[in-house]
């Protein structure tokens, strides 16, 4: 059974709201990680000016005490700027998401009132429909359009069987010098003026050659497709004049119904649908790049990261732990071989935290990733107008398990795409299913109208000549043949001379 497209739509929605609680808890894990890692780093320092106060007379407890709270005040100030930058972005984030569930419930209600509008249409458009089929002058005027239509496409069968005779014979002519030095003296017409000898030698060629049969043959050729344009051009002149008066009918029941106002609403409400789809994208490349900047300020590697490490560093370089042990060992005091062994101790386990945070890290631009992804795939299904009750998809769709595959690797969300796309048609409504022919609302009425007002052996031609009026703005295109021509057999009435050249080259100067 068909899925609906706002069912579906609800899906995505739903896999996109928990991938974002999982970023979000992942990065309340990331967030944890930091605090511990804070106070791992403060019990080192701390350990740090214990034993630099223990042991290191160079160092005395006064420069100590004007050195150390001067670095541990800095990575404080620098703590306190990233802790804000994260609540600025946090507050961001939340308040484009609050956004976003704004224009997601504008959006549904804008897609529920155009069903529903789009079911009040389609039962409007059945009573024009009807009206005009129970009209007797719509009726008459319908069989005529149908004779009409059938009429040109006769004239365009021919039209198309006399050219490809006259591509295929033609060049049979015109490649003999003997019949195109005739033709061109105009031989055999009243505009020739050659005497005598010449004259003589003339029509001994010309019946040598069977010149005045070939020149009748020539004529048509060359002469029948422009006349049988022009009678094209009739026929399709009289279909649209007959077509022109079903519309004027169609147009004033069509009114007198409501129909015309209401697809007017129904413009403006679909341009509202666009606007909110529109903004709905804006939202989304927005939330991406606050999330992306997030991301990067938790980054282990991003730029608060970068400062503080440099700093801490530049005081790493001035009081070298390695030193630090070898003098601990050196000295017949216990108290600073503790005091290493915790600040060792305390090294290991942020070694151990920060490996974590890391892990966490990549796992954060792994969900960062996914959730833009699925944003782009979100807003492609909406711009498609995927999110109507009327799209369905033929297809069985487990949402939430085909995205989970598509994390885990077994998969991707371009490929998960062009299955919806692939599987996608729009519910038909019975104006769709007899016109079968992607047009207008009100076209798709007429021809409706006009199927169901002709009779029986005109149906088939009032629907082609519905078509050919959706599309009378377009280019004309041959049509195959679908109709034998008015000389009877294949060959048309090119092949009164015979054979597939239509004429016999018999020689040349």
């Amino acid at each position: 059974m068909p899925t609906p497209g706002n069912v579906l739509h609800q899906q995505l929605i739903q896999a996109h709201g928990e991938l974002q609680h999982e970023l979000e808890a992942a990065r309340g894990e990331i967030a944890a990680a930091g605090a511990e890692l804070g106070q791992l780093s403060g019990d080192r320092g701390d350990a740090l000016l214990d034993l630099a106060q223990h042991y290191l007379p160079e160092l005395s407890a006064e420069a100590v005490a004007r050195t150390l709270p001067e670095i541990r005040q800095w990575v404080r100030d620098l703590l306190v700027r990233k802790q804000q930058h994260v609540v600025e972005l946090d507050s961001q984030i939340r308040a484009i998401e609050e956004e976003r569930d704004r224009e997601e419930a504008r959006l549904a209600d804008a897609s529920a009132e155009l069903d529903a509008m789009e079911a009040k249409q389609e039962e409007l458009a059945k009573k024009v429909s009807d009206k005009l089929a129970a009209d007797p002058e719509f009726s008459a005027l319908s069989n005529k359009a149908g004779e009409a239509e059938a009429a040109l496409q006769r004239s365009e069968a021919n039209l198309a069987e006399i050219e490809q005779d006259s591509l295929r014979k033609l060049p049979a002519y015109e490649k003999s010098s003997l019949f195109m030095y005739l033709w061109n003296r105009k031989f055999g017409t009243s505009e020739y003026q050659s005497t005598g000898i010449t004259r003589s030698t003339d029509q001994w060629l010309a019946r040598y050659i069977g010149f005045r049969e070939a020149r009748k043959g020539y004529e048509f050729l060359k002469t029948t497709p422009g006349h049988m344009r022009e009678v094209i051009a009739e026929d399709r002149q009289a279909l649209n004049l007959v077509m022109e008066e079903l519309e004027r009918r169609r147009d004033i029941v069509a009114k007198e119904f409501g129909l015309t106002d209401l697809l007017e609403r129904l413009k403006v409400l679909s341009a509202r649908r666009t606007e909110v789809v529109q903004k709905l994208e804006t939202i989304e490349k927005r939330s991406q790049e606050l999330q992306a900047e997030r991301t990067r300020v938790d980054d282990t590697r991003g730029p608060y990261y970068q400062e503080a490490i440099q700093k801490f560093r530049d005081y790493l370089e001035k009081i070298e732990p390695r030193m630090l042990a070898e003098r601990a060992r050196s000295t017949p005091a216990v108290e600073d071989d503790l005091i290493v062994a915790r600040l060792e101790g305390l090294t290991e386990e942020m070694a151990q935290v920060s490996e974590q945070v890391r892990h966490r890290q990549q796992v954060v631009g792994f969900l960062t990733q996914h959730l833009q992804s699925l944003g782009t795939l979100i807003n492609r299904y909406r711009a498609a107008g995927f999110d109507s009750a009327r799209a369905l998809f033929t297809s069985h769709f487990d949402v939430l398990s085909e995205l989970r595959q598509v994390r885990e690797g077994r998969g991707s969300y371009e490929a998960f795409w062009q299955r919806l796309r692939k599987s996608h048609r729009w519910g038909p409504s019975p104006m769709d299913r007899a016109a079968e022919v992607a047009a207008s609302p009100m076209t798709q009425i007429l021809i409706h109208a006009m199927i169901e007002a002709a009779g029986a052996a005109m149906q088939s031609q009032v629907r082609q000549a519905g078509r050919r009026r959706a599309d009378h703005d377009s280019p004309f295109v041959l049509r195959p043949p679908t109709f034998p021509g008015p000389f009877g057999g294949g060959g048309g009435g090119s092949d009164i001379f015979g054979g597939d050249g239509g004429f016999e080259n018999h020689g040349s100067f």
